[in-house]
């Protein structure tokens, strides 16, 4: 164009897209804050992605062949693993390949599990039909409670911002009540003007080298340019594609990092990678329950807490670092991590004023601390923690409320406990059939006394279960009794 040079009108081309973000949104779209939207209050995601076209498994004979037909007793096992391991966010991708009567029932499931659903519907109609199968779709899955908030699509780009907004306003007019809410890859792209939240994902651990301690740079920038809004951190739970696994120091030191920088949600990429489909986990996927544990109960302290730098008043002795977030109420929450994966770490944590307290061990279950001017840790390789700092009413306050998180989810745990005792039971009853009609055959045989223990075993197992229902040991009465009953079918 005459008289603009390209530099000029790059920036003109970008003032307009912001604007455009930050324009009043439709009628019927009004809501943008996330005060704005019950399902995000007091949110601070613990979750998990999982892929559509995965959800179903090969296990059983019912099981489906095809997207589209995911099992909804498949899906349920799959959901009470999740619970169990206090995920509260599922990330569902592809989503648009699932028709509207299941994904009903798909959410449905996921609220009775204490688990909100974030869909992205890769994979849209072209558009000529796409205006109308919004409208059809999500107007159809407005009112689910279960629903967390759209993505028209996975990792948008800048030069994608016309075409993530006219999205954003198609999905928002037709569900007024979930938001379009974007996660983007390599760092922030521009998005965080125009959604209530902001996600990005960021994945170092190569298999020729590893580098957990740059996520600390990764999610800063994020919280630099995000106006305050909450930010996801979506961390590296797979392997292949020239990456690895994390090891269980790395994975937490990547948690604590993002927290520390004041990240307001942690969410794995992905499911499949940390447990089969009936549930055989890897051992990054059992320390995570403890992770999660804490993250679920005192996460949610972070919620209105930021970076406080240089914080005053504190410091850190040993080789732990820590990273201080101001409160609005008044006090702050302190992380404290070993930032290296091979060694453990001592530290002392002074305070000038107030008392320091432990979160992570109230949510473990320990008693309720008096705190101290001084706490003495020993941190675990990559491990860490959150400290609460001030006085000790606002402590027993936010002991409170992390105790309160921690009935519910032993309420939500009990009711998923009694949904699975039929389950195994059923699965009891079903072996001790296929037993007894082979007994007179092979009871006897002197190879078989192995089985007869463990057999045996998992029968007293589940009698001691019976009335109070232990999810670990149901998951594991399940394996059994189906490897148990293998060599005799």
């Amino acid at each position: 164009m005459p008289g603009i040079n390209v530099p000029n009108f790059r920036l003109l081309t970008w003032a307009a897209l912001i604007a455009s973000c930050t324009a009043a949104p439709p009628a019927d779209s009004a809501l943008n804050g996330v005060d704005d939207y019950p399902q995000l209050r007091g949110l601070f995601p613990v979750g998990m992605y999982l892929a559509a076209d995965r959800l179903a498994d090969s296990w059983g004979p019912t099981a489906p062949t095809r997207i589209g037909r995911p099992l909804i007793e498949t899906y349920r096992r799959k959901l009470e693993d999740l619970a169990r391991h206090h995920v509260n966010v599922v990330a569902i991708e592809n989503t648009s390949a699932i028709p509207v009567p299941v994904f009903r029932e798909m959410l449905r499931e996921g609220e009775r599990a204490g688990i909100l659903t974030w869909a992205s519907e890769n994979g849209l109609p072209s558009d000529d039909r796409l205006d109308a199968w919004v409208r059809e779709r999500q107007g159809a899955l407005r009112n689910e409670r279960g629903l967390l908030a759209w993505a028209p699509f996975d990792e948008p780009l800048a030069e994608q911002m016309d075409r993530w907004l006219h999205l954003k306003r198609l999905f928002e007019a037709a569900d007024p009540r979930h938001p379009v809410i974007p996660v983007t890859h390599g760092g922030p792209k521009g998005f965080e003007a125009c959604s209530v939240a902001q996600a990005g994902d960021y994945y170092p651990i190569l298999a020729e080298r590893a580098d957990p301690g740059s996520v600390a740079w990764f999610v800063s920038r994020y919280i630099a340019t995000g106006r305050g809004k909450p930010f996801w951190f979506v961390q590296q739970a797979f392997e292949g594609e020239g990456r690895r696994l994390p090891t269980e120091a790395e994975s937490s030191l990547m948690t604590h990092l993002a927290l520390a920088e004041g990240a307001k949600g942690i969410l794995y990429f992905i499911y499949d990678h940390l447990a089969d489909p009936i549930q055989t986990s890897t051992p990054l996927w059992e320390a995570l329950r403890a992770t999660n544990r804490r993250l679920a109960l005192v996460g949610p302290e972070l919620l209105d807490a930021s970076p406080e730098r240089p914080a005053k008043g504190i410091d850190v002795l040993g080789a732990a670092k820590a990273s201080a977030l101001r409160s609005a109420r008044g006090h702050a929450l302190v992380v404290v991590y070993n930032p290296d994966v091979a060694r453990a770490a001592e530290a002392v944590v002074r305070v000038e004023a107030g008392l320091v307290f432990d979160m992570y061990g109230l949510a473990d279950g320990g008693p309720e601390t008096e705190g101290g001017i001084e706490l003495r840790l020993s941190l675990g390789p990559g491990a860490g923690t959150i400290l609460f700092w001030g006085d000790p009413a606002a402590y027993r306050q936010a002991a409170a409320r992390v105790l309160g998180r921690l009935a519910g989810r032993e309420r939500l745990l009990a009711a998923l406990y009694r949904r699975q005792a039929p389950e195994a039971r059923a699965a009891l009853d079903e072996l001790q059939q296929l037993l007894a009609g082979l007994r007179r055959t092979i009871w006897s045989r002197p190879e078989l006394r192995p089985f007869k223990q463990r057999y045996w075993g998992l029968a007293s197992r589940y009698l001691a279960l019976e009335n109070d229902f232990a999810a670990a040991e149901a998951a594991a009465l399940r394996r059994d009794a189906q490897a148990l009953s293998q060599p005799l079918r």
